[in-house]
């Protein structure tokens, strides 16, 4: 019978290994990704202080699309998380 519930167990680990560990990891990295970009342009003479105003740009276009879903379920930060 233990046999039997092991692909469960199995599937439920996998489960459990994205969203618990790899989906928060990679939206870490990919904020971490954000401020280094911002460091970049800052460098090669863009305002980053402008950064916020391209972000509520995109929120805007997001919102419009709907392009959005939960941030639980996704590789990058939410926009308005950003």
């Amino acid at each position: 019978p233990i046999g039997l519930l092991w692909p469960f167990a199995d599937l439920g680990m996998s489960v459990l290994t994205k969203y618990g560990l790899h989906l928060p990891m990679s939206r870490a990295n990919e904020s971490e990704a954000d401020a280094t970009g911002l460091r970049i342009c800052a460098r090669a003479g863009f305002d980053p202080r402008l950064a916020p105003e391209f972000l509520e740009r995109m929120l805007e276009a997001e919102s419009s699309t709907g392009a959005s879903g939960p941030s639980w379920n996704s590789t990058h930060p939410a926009t308005a998380d950003r």
